[in-house]
């Protein structure tokens, strides 16, 4: 079970995106602060786990301190309000977002209730 649970939506037709799957280096760098600081972590990535939603059903449980979504503006970021919709629906922790989309726009990113916590620029210290 992870205490905290790293989650990249993919990249939806018509947008900008590589032939090949792109490792998810900004949640890899957040992942070693934690790792380092003895936190048990579980990164999804929606772009290369179909079955992303048995990973969360696995790791979420009422140990778990956060869940946090990284997404660039664009139709990325409908993946990520969808779980964030899951996490709202199953439990209280507090659902961070950060990437490209959540540094630019943050007020935006608050503002329909699936975040209660922005991380803005390099997550690596904020986030920890």
């Amino acid at each position: 079970m992870a205490d905290v649970i790293l989650f990249r939506p993919k990249i939806l037709k018509g947008e900008a995106r590589s032939l090949s799957p792109r490792v998810p280096l900004g949640l890899l760098f957040i992942s070693q602060s934690l790792i380092k600081n003895n936190y048990q972590v579980k990164i999804i990535d929606e772009e290369t786990t179909i079955h992303w939603i048995n990973y969360l059903n696995q790791e979420l449980n009422d140990a778990t301190l956060c869940v946090g979504i990284s997404s660039m503006t664009g139709n990325q970021i409908l993946g990520g309000l969808r779980f964030a919709k899951i996490i709202k629906d199953r439990s209280n922790i507090p659902i961070v977002w950060g990437g490209l989309h959540a540094s630019m726009l943050p007020e935006q990113t608050v503002k329909d209730g699936l975040a209660d916590i922005v991380v803005r620029g390099e997550g690596e210290e904020s986030f920890l």
